[in-house]
This record gives structure tokens, C-alpha cells and sequence, in this order.
């Protein structure tokens, strides 16, 4: 689940514009959390995390900053998961 999110995030966010609202429905789960938190971390993000109104595990964040995305953080995580 760390992993899967890390791609979702690596390979999508640049394709978000301003403005556009990033949402999680698995936040609730350990390997999800850590991987937005630590996405979140690694980039300096500090738009504000929000809770889906009505769903327990549901979070969403507007972007509001255009990011260089820290792929260095990324390439890691392909080896442990994917072969080449």
C-alpha cells in the first residue's frame, strides 16, 4: 500500500493544476497514511489536510504550489517492488 501510493503520487501529482483537489479514500490505512505524510514532508507541502465530511477514512488537499518532485526519493521504492 506504501508503494502504490507513492506511484499514484510520483507519477500524478505534476498532472494536478493549481487549484485541483488531491483525495485520498485510504488514508485510515498505516501504509497509506506514512506514504502522503511522508510525501507531504519530502516536498515541504503545507497545504492544509482536510477531512472528507461524512467518511471516516477520506482526506483531501488543495494544490497550491507548483512542486520539483524529489524523484531521487522515489527510484528506491521501484527496486524493492517492481522488477525491472
Amino acid at each position: 500500500m506504501y508503494e502504490s501510493t507513492m506511484d499514484q503520487l510520483f507519477n500524478l501529482y505534476a498532472k494536478v493544476s493549481l487549484g485541483g483537489v488531491i483525495i485520498v479514500d485510504d488514508y485510515n490505512v498505516r501504509e497509506c497514511n506514512k506514504a502522503i505524510n511522508d510525501f507531504r514532508t519530502w516536498h515541504n507541502m503545507k497545504e492544509d489536510l482536510k477531512m472528507i465530511p461524512g467518511d471516516q477514512a477520506g482526506v483531501y488537499w488543495i494544490k497550491k504550489n507548483e512542486i520539483r518532485l524529489q524523484m531521487d526519493r522515489y527510484k528506491p521504492l521501484l527496486g524493492s517492488t517492481k522488477s525491472p
